[in-house]
């Protein structure tokens, strides 16, 4: 060696400076790299006179690092140390014939024991500290040249072997075989080193160790799966992953863990990477994944993500077609999505695996089962979300909005969830605008008055409003009117409103003080419902709303529309007619003037008896709208006018001269007298000429000209005289009987009224004929009375006895003044 820095460091680094003085020891081989040299040595101890004591003496072998590995049998080297220290040897280089092995002594039973503890401690050297701790000297070069056969190539290099006596000295970063004296072993314990003792008997389990002890079985093994994939070499690592899987490859086609499978597809993926390569193997993996797929549990399928399917021809169309039965089966299945929690497949859609292709595949899966829209996807939705609520957060993007879908969920909902998942699911129904879900889950959660309110929160629209009509439909008809009572929202009202025309009775507790109440039979009313039909007793209930009205309640005006545009807008009856007119706003009041008036000259028209009330707006409105109006319609019926005539004194001349003037219908000669007294005693003069006018021998109007005449101009009176119109103007018995009659069925027109004035002109009730009509009654007595007196009572008798009722009617007057000539 020319370079003396070098080899005056080799000569350091091969001295002994770890001795421990008094421990005997002989001479031993060792073993290290130096700098780029590896330096294999036996040392002696130098026991020369002139050598100090303590001082050891080695033969060295320098090798290059490159040329380590082509170093088989150490033993080689070993042979060529002599036994003796030579101090005179030559330094010069060895030539090595590398084909030639050095003997080896038999391997005995307690040898062997003792080297698979330290293939053992070599093989997992990263637990051990890389370092195996060979005890006493008995073995120790056989124990290296076994050692370094089975080590790999890159860690020849790493190998530092040979005695040791302290701990600390020990370099960690390499591989170490030491070798101990006994008397030390105890240092070494504890330290994290593979401590070899003498005597020891260590039975290898791992595959992997068995195949570096060189067991014959194991390495066949090895050699099955290298030839299956056309493995070549394999490393320490490599035969530490195939140990994993062996067991796998031999049983492939009876495993039942679809996880071993897949580790062995990964390995073998791994060695044979290209797909047109170790067909076979890889054709029976697949085929077992494929199969072991159909029953795989949830939590075994997502394994299946990261299959290498680049390295297994026609391999994901087969894996997705058994995906595709397992998610059928499974997923998709009703009564496996009731039992089984899938939820951890569904942390595969998320955007850190949009680029796996069994990810996308699922998502791609889930989204076309949840755009079905049918109850089965609702059902199994559900099944979801009961047991992972928080899943629907992830899916609700994949899920249409459409009332389909909501239509579906209703169906299937059921309170049988958990309450977080119906939690969940109320925040999605709102976020969806599923207003009937949101209702039917908030039902689950609370009472149904609770869930109005909340609805009514919404204010969303039609869409809400059905949402409404899903709880009303399961609440009592009458709770639900006391809830819009209660709150009254607008579209309680018109609920509580439908509502009441099919319970009109619900309707007797009506309180008109109560705004909503008035709003709730508006309702009614507009959407069909009588104000008869509203109560058994409909005016009693209205006039108790004209008594608020007249205290001084509020009452919205629609209600008094209404009221004024039916029957019950007569006021006739009502006691405080007066106060109610003049407190009714002045666009409603004119609808109940109206109705009153009508009904007022209505009924006078057939009862002149009537007793007209004494009340300044209604007289005139009468005057003003209501007479023409009714005269407008009564303008050929004379008979049923002539009691208005009389009754309102302040009727202006010109609206009696023009009814006058375009009369044209029948004139019987009691209304003709009754119309002429009218004109006379009012002193219209201009609707006594028109009589005149109207007059002649064949007219009835004579009779009235008769009762005005004193009216007419000289003239006219001259001419009628001339003409003799007023010459011989009698009354017939018919015409009087007739009229009699007509007065008597106007101002008695019920059979207990019939009853009571028979009785007081001096009759019997079993005198009468009480089957029919109050006029078929009054017909049959005057076909007796005209004959004479009936049962003891005469027409006298009964004239006198009307005389005392309705001694002022005008018309009676009339009758009863003429009576003479005729009974």
């Amino acid at each position: 060696m020319r370079d003396a820095a070098v080899a005056k460091s080799i000569a350091f680094k091969t001295d002994m400076q770890d001795q421990t003085g008094g421990i005997l020891w002989s001479p031993t081989v060792r073993g290290f790299m130096h700098s780029d040299f590896y330096l294999v040595m036996r040392t002696f101890p130098d026991r020369s006179p002139n050598v100090r004591p303590g001082r050891a003496f080695s033969h060295v072998l320098i090798l290059k690092k490159s040329d380590i590995d082509f170093i088989e049998d150490i033993g080689v080297l070993i042979n060529l140390l002599p036994n003796t220290i030579n101090k005179d040897v030559k330094l010069e280089p060895l030539h090595l014939d590398l084909n030639v092995n050095a003997a080896l002594e038999p391997d005995n039973i307690d040898f062997l024991g003792r080297f698979n503890k330290v293939v053992h401690g070599y093989f997992n050297d990263d637990k051990f500290n890389n370092t195996i701790v060979w005890v006493g000297e008995d073995g120790f070069e056989l124990c290296l040249i076994k050692l370094w056969k089975i080590l790999h190539k890159g860690d020849r290099s790493r190998l530092n072997f040979g005695i040791n006596f302290n701990v600390d000295s020990i370099p960690i970063d390499h591989v170490n075989l030491i070798n101990v004296p006994e008397s030390i072993e105890n240092k070494f314990f504890n330290k994290g080193f593979c401590v070899v003792r003498k005597n020891e008997e260590f039975v290898l389990a791992g595959l992997s160790e068995q195949v570096l002890a060189g067991e014959a079985i194991a390495k066949q093994r090895i050699e099955n799966f290298k030839k299956a994939v056309g493995l070549k070499h394999i490393s320490k690592e490599d035969l530490s992953r195939i140990s994993i899987i062996i067991k796998t490859f031999e049983n492939i086609n009876t495993v039942k863990d679809i996880k071993k499978v897949n580790t062995l597809s990964h390995v073998v993926a791994e060695y044979s990477p290209n797909s047109a390569n170790s067909l076979q193997i890889k054709s029976v993996i697949l085929e077992r994944i494929c199969l072991l797929l159909l029953d795989a549990s949830v939590q075994e399928l997502p394994v299946i993500r990261n299959f290498k399917i680049d390295s297994f021809e026609g391999s994901r169309e087969k894996i997705l077609m058994s995906l595709d039965v397992w998610l059928s089966n499974n997923l998709f299945s009703i009564s496996q999505s009731q039992k089984n929690n899938y939820s951890i497949l569904f942390q595969y859609l998320e955007s850190k695996y949009s680029k796996n292709w069994w990810a996308i595949w699922i998502k791609g899966k889930v989204i076309e089962f949840l755009n079905k829209n049918d109850g089965k996807v609702a059902l199994v939705l559900l099944n979801w979300i009961n047991f992972e609520p928080s899943l629907l957060n992830e899916l609700k993007d994949f899920i249409p909005k459409e009332r389909e879908v909501e239509s579906n969920l209703l169906e299937n909902i059921s309170s049988n969830l958990s309450a977080s998942s119906l939690n969940v699911l109320r925040l999605f129904a709102l976020e969806f605008s599923f207003y009937k879900l949101y209702a039917k889950i908030l039902s689950f959660q609370m009472s149904n008055e609770e869930v109005v309110e909340e609805l009514l929160k919404l204010d969303v629209g039609q869409e809400s409003n059905q949402a409404l009509d899903v709880v009303v439909a399961g609440m009592k008809p009458l709770q639900l009117v006391l809830l819009a009572l209660k709150i009254g929202d607008k579209r309680l009202i018109l609920l509580a409103g439908s509502i009441c025309i099919s319970h009109p009775s619900f309707l007797a507790t009506i309180d008109f003080s109560n705004q909503y109440w008035q709003e709730i039979w508006l309702v009614s009313l507009q959407k069909g419902l009588s104000i008869k039909e509203s109560f058994r007793q409909p005016k009693k209930k209205v006039y108790e709303l004209f008594d608020a009205v007249v205290s001084g309640v509020f009452v919205i005006e629609e209600l008094l529309v209404f009221i004024g545009n039916s029957d019950f807008g007569n006021l006739l009856d009502y006691s405080n007619r007066s106060k109610l007119l003049n407190v009714l706003p002045s666009g409603i009041v004119e609808k109940y003037l109206s109705r009153t008036s009508s009904a007022l000259l209505n009924t006078l028209s057939v009862n002149s008896s009537f007793s007209v009330p004494n009340d300044i707006k209604l007289a005139k409105y009468i005057e003003y709208h209501a007479l023409d109006v009714f005269l407008y319609h009564n303008s050929q019926k004379i008979k049923v006018v002539l009691p208005i005539f009389w009754t309102f004194q302040n009727i202006r001349e010109k609206v009696i001269s023009d009814y006058i003037f375009f009369y044209s219908g029948h004139l019987s000669i009691i209304d003709a007298k009754q119309i002429g007294r009218l004109v006379y005693e009012r002193g219209y003069s201009t609707a006594a000429e028109i009589i005149s006018n109207k007059s002649n021998k064949r007219s009835n109007w004579r009779f009235a000209l008769q009762e005005c005449q004193s009216l007419i101009s000289f003239i006219n009176r001259s001419l009628h005289a001339f003409s003799g119109t007023l010459k011989n103007i009698e009354v017939s018995k018919n015409d009087w009987w007739d009229s009699a009659e007509d007065i008597v069925v106007e101002l008695y027109s019920s059979i207990q009224s019939v009853i009571t004035l028979w009785r007081k002109s001096g009759g019997n009730e079993a005198d009468l004929f009480t089957t029919g009509t109050t006029s078929d009654a009054w017909s049959f007595l005057f076909k007796k009375l005209k004959t004479g007196p009936y049962k003891n009572v005469s027409m006298g008798d009964l004239l006198e006895a009307i005389r005392k009722d309705y001694g002022t009617n005008q018309k009676f007057r009339l009758v009863y003044e003429l009576r003479k000539k005729f009974i």
